[in-house]
């Protein structure tokens, strides 16, 4: 509240304290919320192993369940397709971690 309060003094209106102050400050919610919506999808098990039939539509968790059935004594196959199923969120943690930690820091009011 104070840094918009402080945005009207200067002379900004409304909508330039809701794009230039509110929208950078929120940034880190959302995409955290993102994150973590993307990785329950990707690991959502119950939902495609029960309701997906068409194999080419099941998600990545109930594949890798189905993979390592397949091959259960191969653990470098195993652990092969661990690395790529765990890889998409690592590189999203990878690309992202700079931002959360920009969010937080910025937009506060100093002095």
């Amino acid at each position: 509240r104070e840094l918009e309060e402080a945005a009207k003094i200067d002379g900004c209106n409304e909508l330039q304290c809701f794009l230039k102050i509110t929208i950078p400050i929120a940034k880190p919610m959302f995409l955290t919320i993102a994150i973590l919506v993307f990785v329950n999808v990707w690991n959502e098990f119950l939902w495609s192993n029960t309701f997906i039939t068409t194999e080419e539509l099941k998600l990545v968790a109930t594949r890798f369940v189905k993979f390592t059935g397949e091959y259960g004594s191969n653990m470098a196959r195993i652990y092969t397709a661990s690395v790529v199923t765990v890889s998409p969120v690592i590189i999203l943690y990878l690309l992202f971690s700079r931002k959360f930690i920009e969010g937080m820091t910025s937009g506060s009011v100093k002095g």
